[in-house]
């Protein structure tokens, strides 16, 4: 249970071809452009389907009498997280490098040589929603560590309210000035940000890449954090981290100042 994020609800999806043997839910989403790639059954009870929303692979299971689909987390009787699972067994599973391809906004580290170089020892990719209470938190407890050296990456989805899609399309449609629009809506978040109809439909390829890319991640809400260990293991997490535990994984000192909001995450 995620108790610190948001969550992510069903997807919507864009392509063709049904099969009338699929269950109602399966042939509800294909109507919708979601394209079915093959399925496997999970038990007496769950067959798993895999599917493909644009350039992104991801899970879903349906019962066995086709009445109900689940979109999340699948967990057996012992509580084995079976979805994880299965995405190692059934998908191609992305890499650090998809990461830097997609569609971002990135915080470069303030720390700097004595020629006045910027200097990153860390680099941190976070998906959020614009509208996301907690991404929120988790850009105010991340902001310190900039000046120790991390560079921050925000890859924006746009799922939790009607204005998050006009503001993430806003964020990614501003370009240079991305990081600063970030800053006054993270700062202020009642802050609106100006995007028309236009722009914010030459934005919405970029927004169905992140969102595929997250799920492809097995993310199911945000804030969704991915970094690299001393090993160059990739590691995830869902939803707002401890203080403790954000500086641990980050290898670097917390912190002396602390934003209220976040005293009880200390």
């Amino acid at each position: 249970m995620l108790l610190a994020g948001c969550l992510l609800s069903a997807p919507a999806f864009a392509n063709t071809g049904i099969d009338e043997t699929w269950p109602e839910p399966i042939r509800h989403l294909a109507l919708q452009g979601l394209q079915v790639q093959d399925s496997f059954p999970v038990g007496d009870s769950l067959i798993g389907w895999i599917v493909r929303a644009g350039q992104q692979e991801q899970l879903l299971y349906t019962t066995q009498d086709g009445e109900f689909l689940i979109n999340g987390v699948v967990l057996d009787a012992q509580g084995q997280d079976l979805t994880r699972q299965h995405q190692r067994d059934y998908l191609a599973q992305p890499d650090w490098s998809a990461l830097a391809s997609s569609h971002k906004i990135t915080e470069p580290s303030l720390l700097t040589n004595e020629a006045g170089e910027t200097i990153s020892q860390r680099e941190l990719y976070l998906f959020f929603d614009p509208l996301c209470p907690f991404s929120r938190l988790a850009w105010l407890a991340l902001q310190p560590y900039r000046e120790q050296g991390l560079t921050l990456h925000w890859i924006p989805i746009a799922y939790l309210q009607p204005d998050s899609r006009l503001q993430a399309a806003a964020l990614l449609a501003s370009a240079d000035q991305a990081a600063d629009q970030l800053h006054q809506l993270m700062r202020e978040p009642s802050t609106q940000l100006e995007l028309d109809a236009a722009g914010i439909q030459a934005q919405a390829a970029a927004l169905q890449d992140n969102m595929g890319l997250m799920r492809a991640f097995g993310l199911s809400g945000t804030p969704s954090w991915i970094w690299q260990d001393e090993q160059g293991q990739l590691n995830t997490h869902t939803g707002m981290l401890r203080l403790p535990r954000i500086s641990e994984l980050l290898d670097l000192p917390q912190p002396s100042v602390l934003e209220p909001e976040l005293i009880r995450y200390r």
